[in-house]
């Protein structure tokens, strides 16, 4: 065509040849991911069966506790006060571990700005049963959340503050603030 040389076509038995490979080839994986399909489909129902029998095991042993309660006669003001001793001391040994892990540091300035990362609980004092947020930690670049960051950025730790989420009024209490050591080492070196 138009004095330009035209590159010559495979053979119908070759492309044929090629075709079949492919075509096997497809099969085999298609026959593999079945398979694993399969596997995976397996694992999920012993694992559905085995939370089954977690979640009736926290039943029973919920209903045994209060029973206890109940019968023991025991200061139930007192026996939630050492569970949230408990529950703090595992949030912070939680938090320190990550704090090691990622590098943070207490942030000395003790005042909330973009790179912050927060350490917060919250009270709902408007409802019967408080609702709040026993402990939290965040960055505050994952705050999605116009007002609440509005009222975070320049608080300090000691802080609280009231926001709305999700149409209950929270009292949020600033616990600490921690921020990556690299920000910091940098931060010195600008000065």
């Amino acid at each position: 065509m138009n004095g330009m040389r035209q590159s010559k076509s495979k053979p119908v038995k070759k492309r044929l040849d090629e075709l079949e490979t492919v075509l096997a080839n497809t099969q085999a994986a298609l026959q593999m991911s079945q398979m694993m399909v399969k596997h995976i489909t397996n694992q999920l129902s012993a694992l559905q069966a085995d939370v089954g029998g977690l979640m009736g095991m926290s039943n029973d042993f919920q209903y045994r506790t209060l029973s206890m309660l109940e019968l023991g006669n025991f200061d139930k003001k007192a026996i939630n006060a050492k569970a949230e001793e408990f529950k703090l001391a595992d949030f912070n040994q939680a938090s320190d571990k990550e704090d090691a892990s990622k590098g943070y540091v207490v942030d000395p300035t003790g005042v909330i700005n973009e790179q912050s990362i927060v350490l917060i609980s919250s009270s709902t004092p408007d409802t019967e049963e408080d609702k709040g947020i026993f402990r939290s930690k965040f960055s505050m670049t994952e705050v999605s959340t116009p007002e609440l960051r509005e009222k975070l950025i320049g608080a300090k730790v000691g802080d609280s503050v009231e926001v709305d989420i999700q149409g209950t009024r929270h009292v949020v209490s600033i616990l600490g603030l921690r921020l990556k050591k690299v920000e910091e080492e940098n931060t010195q070196e600008q000065q």
